[in-house]
């Protein structure tokens, strides 16, 4: 049983739950891969004679690339098992956290804007973020959402 469900209250429930789009994964992976590639590239720079500089570098990026990598992957995976992100039929739900819980919350009613941000990759693999901005100024976000146009559409009906 999740945290927000434990804290429901009489009568709420659960309308969406968004989770984490593939890509917030598999771009450490993607790019891990690219830096790799750097390495290898700056190792074969000159045919004839290669100098220290470009050794080095190329040394860096294929010794470490793969460390760092796999370090944030596993940062990320934990940040994705912990993360809930809900509406409810009574609010707008956050929360963060493996030892230490952060939560957000925002009562339906008080929501003034609902805000979609997509980048170039997020438009054609289909995510984003979506940014309910309630009265007073407080902003929830829901990060790397699959389909945010559902998410809002959802929230709106």
């Amino acid at each position: 049983m999740s945290y927000i469900e434990k804290t429901l209250s009489d009568g709420e429930k659960i309308i969406s739950s968004s989770t984490f789009h593939w890509w917030y994964t598999t771009r450490i992976f993607v790019f891990s891969i690219f830096f790799i590639l750097i390495g290898v590239i700056a190792l074969n720079s000159s045919s004839f004679e290669q100098d220290s500089l470009s050794v080095f570098f190329g040394s860096v990026f294929i010794v470490f690339t793969p460390v760092v990598g796999l370090l944030y992957y596993i940062v990320a995976l934990i940040l994705k098992k912990t993360t809930e992100q809900v509406l409810t039929t009574k609010r707008i739900f956050l929360k963060t956290g493996l030892i230490r819980r952060d939560t957000d919350e925002l009562l339906k009613e008080k929501v003034e804007t609902i805000s979609i941000n997509q980048s170039f990759i997020g438009r054609i693999l289909d995510f984003g973020d979506v940014e309910f901005t309630g009265t007073g100024g407080i902003k929830i976000k829901f990060v790397f959402v699959k389909n945010p146009t559902l998410v809002k559409k959802t929230y709106e009906q």
